[in-house]
Protein backbone atom coordinates (compact mmCIF):
# COMPACT_ATOMS: atom_id res chain seq x y z
CA UNK A 1 0.00 0.00 0.00
CA UNK A 2 1.76 3.23 -1.08
CA UNK A 3 0.00 6.10 0.54
CA UNK A 4 0.14 9.08 3.03
CA UNK A 5 -1.79 9.00 6.09
CA UNK A 6 -2.84 12.04 8.79
CA UNK A 7 -2.63 10.89 12.50
CA UNK A 8 -3.38 13.62 15.49
CA UNK A 9 -0.92 12.37 17.78
CA UNK A 10 -2.43 12.12 21.10
CA UNK A 11 0.37 12.85 24.30
CA UNK A 12 2.23 10.78 26.36
CA UNK A 13 3.20 8.82 23.26
CA UNK A 14 6.09 9.28 20.41
CA UNK A 15 6.29 9.72 16.99
CA UNK A 16 7.74 6.07 16.98
CA UNK A 17 4.93 4.62 18.64
CA UNK A 18 2.59 5.90 15.93
CA UNK A 19 4.99 4.64 13.17
CA UNK A 20 5.06 0.83 15.12
CA UNK A 21 1.26 0.54 15.18
CA UNK A 22 0.88 1.98 11.42
CA UNK A 23 3.53 -1.07 10.77
CA UNK A 24 1.31 -3.29 12.70
CA UNK A 25 -1.75 -2.37 10.90
CA UNK A 26 -0.41 -2.31 7.33
CA UNK A 27 1.63 -5.49 7.81
CA UNK A 28 4.87 -3.67 6.10
CA UNK A 29 8.62 -1.99 7.74
CA UNK A 30 8.33 0.34 5.18
CA UNK A 31 6.75 3.48 6.78
CA UNK A 32 8.89 7.01 7.46
CA UNK A 33 6.80 10.48 9.23
CA UNK A 34 7.75 14.02 7.85
CA UNK A 35 8.79 15.36 11.22
CA UNK A 36 9.06 14.24 15.08
CA UNK A 37 6.59 15.56 17.74
CA UNK A 38 7.61 15.53 21.40
CA UNK A 39 5.62 12.76 23.71
CA UNK A 40 3.94 15.29 25.28
CA UNK A 41 3.09 17.31 22.23
CA UNK A 42 -0.26 16.05 19.92
CA UNK A 43 -1.29 17.02 16.57
CA UNK A 44 -0.52 16.61 13.03
CA UNK A 45 1.88 13.50 11.87
CA UNK A 46 2.08 12.83 8.16
CA UNK A 47 3.60 8.94 8.18
CA UNK A 48 4.11 7.90 4.72
CA UNK A 49 3.94 4.15 3.73
CA UNK A 50 6.21 2.06 1.03
CA UNK A 51 7.11 3.90 -2.01
CA UNK A 52 5.80 6.90 -0.20
CA UNK A 53 8.59 6.66 1.85
CA UNK A 54 10.27 8.66 -0.77
CA UNK A 55 8.64 11.21 -0.51
CA UNK A 56 9.43 11.94 2.82
CA UNK A 57 12.36 14.73 2.30
CA UNK A 58 10.10 16.90 0.12
CA UNK A 59 7.21 17.16 2.89
CA UNK A 60 9.47 17.26 5.70
CA UNK A 61 10.45 20.34 3.96
CA UNK A 62 7.05 21.96 4.29
CA UNK A 63 6.13 25.01 6.52
CA UNK A 64 4.22 24.05 9.71
CA UNK A 65 2.08 25.53 12.14
CA UNK A 66 1.79 25.50 15.90
CA UNK A 67 -0.23 26.49 18.45
CA UNK A 68 1.55 26.44 22.00
CA UNK A 69 0.94 27.73 25.57
CA UNK A 70 4.05 29.62 27.02
CA UNK A 71 4.36 29.97 31.07
CA UNK A 72 6.28 32.35 32.61
CA UNK A 73 8.05 32.11 35.96
CA UNK A 74 10.11 29.15 35.65
CA UNK A 75 12.53 27.43 33.33
CA UNK A 76 13.43 23.88 32.78
CA UNK A 77 16.33 21.96 31.46
CA UNK A 78 14.51 20.81 28.40
CA UNK A 79 12.80 24.13 28.10
CA UNK A 80 9.24 22.31 28.65
CA UNK A 81 7.29 20.45 31.83
CA UNK A 82 9.35 17.66 31.01
CA UNK A 83 12.52 18.83 32.95
CA UNK A 84 13.91 20.09 36.07
CA UNK A 85 13.53 23.32 37.15
CA UNK A 86 16.21 25.59 36.52
CA UNK A 87 15.21 28.82 37.14
CA UNK A 88 12.65 30.93 38.73
CA UNK A 89 11.31 34.35 38.68
CA UNK A 90 8.06 35.88 40.15
CA UNK A 91 5.91 37.54 36.91
CA UNK A 92 4.59 41.23 37.57
CA UNK A 93 2.02 42.25 35.35
CA UNK A 94 2.94 42.65 31.89
CA UNK A 95 0.93 44.61 29.25
CA UNK A 96 -1.20 42.81 26.77
CA UNK A 97 0.63 45.02 23.92
CA UNK A 98 4.18 44.29 25.52
CA UNK A 99 3.74 40.90 24.68
CA UNK A 100 2.44 41.37 21.47
CA UNK A 101 5.41 43.68 20.44
CA UNK A 102 7.71 41.10 21.54
CA UNK A 103 6.06 38.33 19.53
CA UNK A 104 6.00 40.23 16.19
CA UNK A 105 9.50 41.09 16.82
CA UNK A 106 10.16 37.62 16.14
CA UNK A 107 8.72 37.20 12.86
CA UNK A 108 10.82 37.19 10.07
CA UNK A 109 14.47 35.11 8.73
CA UNK A 110 16.39 34.17 12.70
CA UNK A 111 19.28 32.40 14.28
CA UNK A 112 17.89 30.04 16.51
CA UNK A 113 19.98 28.38 19.18
CA UNK A 114 17.95 24.62 20.21
CA UNK A 115 17.78 22.90 23.50
CA UNK A 116 20.63 20.34 24.25
CA UNK A 117 17.36 18.05 25.06
CA UNK A 118 16.92 18.11 21.11
CA UNK A 119 17.45 15.58 18.55
CA UNK A 120 19.83 17.19 16.34
CA UNK A 121 23.10 15.35 15.95
CA UNK A 122 26.69 16.95 15.91
CA UNK A 123 29.33 14.79 15.55
CA UNK A 124 27.04 11.84 14.84
CA UNK A 125 25.48 12.16 18.31
CA UNK A 126 22.17 13.85 19.06
CA UNK A 127 22.41 16.38 21.24
CA UNK A 128 19.91 14.61 24.31
CA UNK A 129 22.71 11.74 24.11
CA UNK A 130 24.92 14.77 25.45
CA UNK A 131 22.87 15.75 27.97
CA UNK A 132 21.99 12.72 29.95
CA UNK A 133 25.96 11.85 29.87
CA UNK A 134 26.60 15.33 31.51
CA UNK A 135 29.13 15.85 28.43
CA UNK A 136 29.91 19.14 27.39
CA UNK A 137 29.12 20.06 23.34
CA UNK A 138 29.04 23.21 21.35
CA UNK A 139 25.24 23.51 20.12
CA UNK A 140 24.82 24.98 16.90
CA UNK A 141 22.43 27.33 16.03
CA UNK A 142 20.26 27.22 12.63
CA UNK A 143 18.76 29.65 10.81
CA UNK A 144 14.99 29.43 10.48
CA UNK A 145 11.88 31.72 9.51
CA UNK A 146 9.04 32.83 11.57
CA UNK A 147 6.20 33.88 8.60
CA UNK A 148 3.38 35.01 11.21
CA UNK A 149 3.20 34.76 15.28
CA UNK A 150 0.22 35.75 17.34
CA UNK A 151 -0.89 35.96 20.67
CA UNK A 152 -4.24 33.55 20.48
CA UNK A 153 -5.66 33.61 24.26
CA UNK A 154 -5.72 36.09 27.47
CA UNK A 155 -3.23 36.39 29.92
CA UNK A 156 -3.96 34.37 32.53
CA UNK A 157 -2.19 34.86 35.87
CA UNK A 158 -2.06 32.15 38.91
CA UNK A 159 0.97 32.00 41.31
CA UNK A 160 3.02 34.25 40.70
CA UNK A 161 3.01 32.68 36.74
CA UNK A 162 1.64 34.00 34.07
CA UNK A 163 0.39 31.34 30.90
CA UNK A 164 -0.84 32.62 27.00
CA UNK A 165 -1.24 30.73 23.87
CA UNK A 166 0.34 31.85 20.93
CA UNK A 167 -0.21 30.39 16.95
CA UNK A 168 2.95 30.47 14.55
CA UNK A 169 3.84 29.12 11.11
CA UNK A 170 7.11 28.66 11.04
CA UNK A 171 9.89 26.82 8.83
CA UNK A 172 11.52 23.46 8.40
CA UNK A 173 13.54 23.15 11.67
CA UNK A 174 12.28 25.55 14.04
CA UNK A 175 12.25 24.34 17.68
CA UNK A 176 9.14 25.94 19.11
CA UNK A 177 10.51 25.02 23.04
CA UNK A 178 13.50 27.06 22.02
CA UNK A 179 11.21 29.58 20.50
CA UNK A 180 9.01 30.15 23.60
CA UNK A 181 12.50 29.89 25.58
CA UNK A 182 13.27 33.10 23.66
CA UNK A 183 10.11 35.05 23.63
CA UNK A 184 10.31 34.58 27.38
CA UNK A 185 13.42 35.97 27.93
CA UNK A 186 13.03 38.77 25.57
CA UNK A 187 10.09 39.77 28.02
CA UNK A 188 12.38 39.36 30.92
CA UNK A 189 11.36 35.72 32.62
CA UNK A 190 12.68 32.32 32.36
CA UNK A 191 9.99 30.21 30.91
CA UNK A 192 8.68 26.97 29.41
CA UNK A 193 6.23 25.64 26.78
CA UNK A 194 3.51 24.03 28.93
CA UNK A 195 1.35 23.09 25.53
CA UNK A 196 2.36 22.03 22.32
CA UNK A 197 -0.31 20.99 19.17
CA UNK A 198 0.70 20.78 15.34
CA UNK A 199 -1.62 22.44 13.66
CA UNK A 200 -0.54 22.06 10.45
CA UNK A 201 2.49 20.54 8.13
CA UNK A 202 2.65 21.20 4.76
CA UNK A 203 -0.79 20.85 3.14
CA UNK A 204 -2.11 18.25 5.80
CA UNK A 205 -4.25 19.66 8.79
CA UNK A 206 -5.23 18.55 11.73
CA UNK A 207 -8.75 18.91 10.72
CA UNK A 208 -7.81 16.31 8.34
CA UNK A 209 -6.63 14.22 10.12
CA UNK A 210 -6.92 10.31 11.84
CA UNK A 211 -7.48 9.39 15.29
CA UNK A 212 -5.39 6.68 16.87
CA UNK A 213 -8.44 4.97 16.82
CA UNK A 214 -8.87 4.70 13.32
CA UNK A 215 -5.38 4.18 12.82
CA UNK A 216 -5.81 1.33 14.81
CA UNK A 217 -8.77 -0.16 13.27
CA UNK A 218 -7.22 0.51 9.91
CA UNK A 219 -10.16 3.16 8.92
CA UNK A 220 -8.19 5.83 7.83
CA UNK A 221 -8.41 8.00 4.78
CA UNK A 222 -5.04 7.25 2.41
CA UNK A 223 -3.83 10.00 0.72
CA UNK A 224 -2.22 9.72 -2.67
CA UNK A 225 1.73 10.22 -3.33
CA UNK A 226 0.29 12.28 -6.11
CA UNK A 227 -2.29 14.58 -4.21
CA UNK A 228 0.24 14.68 -1.22
CA UNK A 229 2.33 16.78 -3.88
CA UNK A 230 -0.51 18.82 -5.41
CA UNK A 231 1.49 21.81 -4.02
CA UNK A 232 4.28 21.23 -6.79
CA UNK A 233 4.02 21.61 -10.38
CA UNK A 234 2.78 18.49 -11.84
CA UNK A 235 2.70 17.43 -15.93
CA UNK A 236 2.53 14.93 -17.74
CA UNK A 237 5.26 13.95 -20.65
CA UNK A 238 4.56 10.91 -22.50
CA UNK A 239 6.77 11.48 -25.12
CA UNK A 240 9.70 12.12 -22.40
CA UNK A 241 8.65 9.07 -20.41
CA UNK A 242 11.43 6.33 -21.34
CA UNK A 243 13.68 8.99 -20.97
CA UNK A 244 12.40 10.08 -17.18
CA UNK A 245 12.19 6.82 -16.10
CA UNK A 246 15.58 6.38 -16.62
CA UNK A 247 16.45 9.57 -14.83
CA UNK A 248 17.85 11.01 -17.66
CA UNK A 249 18.61 15.12 -17.23
CA UNK A 250 16.22 17.03 -19.43
CA UNK A 251 17.11 19.38 -21.67
CA UNK A 252 15.92 23.45 -21.03
CA UNK A 253 14.25 22.96 -24.91
CA UNK A 254 12.46 19.47 -23.67
CA UNK A 255 10.58 20.98 -21.52
CA UNK A 256 10.61 24.70 -23.11
CA UNK A 257 7.09 25.70 -21.55
CA UNK A 258 7.85 24.92 -17.96
CA UNK A 259 11.37 26.83 -18.40
CA UNK A 260 9.47 29.49 -19.72
CA UNK A 261 7.07 29.78 -16.68
CA UNK A 262 10.39 29.84 -14.02
CA UNK A 263 9.25 26.86 -12.39
CA UNK A 264 12.33 25.50 -10.36
CA UNK A 265 10.99 21.92 -9.49
CA UNK A 266 7.82 19.86 -10.76
CA UNK A 267 6.29 16.49 -10.65
CA UNK A 268 5.92 14.21 -13.98
CA UNK A 269 2.94 11.89 -13.58
CA UNK A 270 1.73 9.39 -15.99
CA UNK A 271 -2.38 8.60 -15.00
CA UNK A 272 -2.76 8.68 -11.24
CA UNK A 273 1.03 7.75 -10.94
CA UNK A 274 3.81 9.79 -9.92
CA UNK A 275 6.93 9.17 -12.11
CA UNK A 276 9.63 11.17 -11.26
CA UNK A 277 10.53 14.60 -9.45
CA UNK A 278 12.45 17.03 -11.44
CA UNK A 279 14.45 20.44 -10.13
CA UNK A 280 16.37 22.53 -12.39
CA UNK A 281 20.03 23.11 -12.31
CA UNK A 282 20.88 26.14 -12.54
CA UNK A 283 24.24 25.93 -13.92
CA UNK A 284 23.45 23.58 -16.96
CA UNK A 285 19.34 25.24 -17.69
CA UNK A 286 19.00 21.31 -17.30
CA UNK A 287 16.15 19.47 -15.24
CA UNK A 288 17.87 16.53 -13.31
CA UNK A 289 16.21 13.70 -11.23
CA UNK A 290 16.03 13.90 -8.19
CA UNK A 291 13.29 10.99 -7.59
CA UNK A 292 12.53 8.28 -10.00
CA UNK A 293 9.61 5.93 -9.64
CA UNK A 294 9.91 3.06 -11.53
Amino acid sequence: MNGIIVINKESNMTSFDCVNIAKKVFSTKKIGHTGTLDPLATGVLVLCIDDATKLVPFLESDSKIYEAELTLGYSTTTQDLEGEVVDKKLVSYIEESTIDDVLNSFIGKISQTPSIYSAIKVNGKKLYEYARSNKEVEIPSRNIEIYSIERISDIEYLNNECKFSIRCHVSKGTYIRSLCFDIAARLGYPGVMSKLVRIQSGIFNINDANSLDDLKNNNVNIISMKDALKGYYQVELPELLPKILNGCKLEKDEVISIYNKGIKSFVVTNNSDIVAIYELDSSSERYKAIRVWN
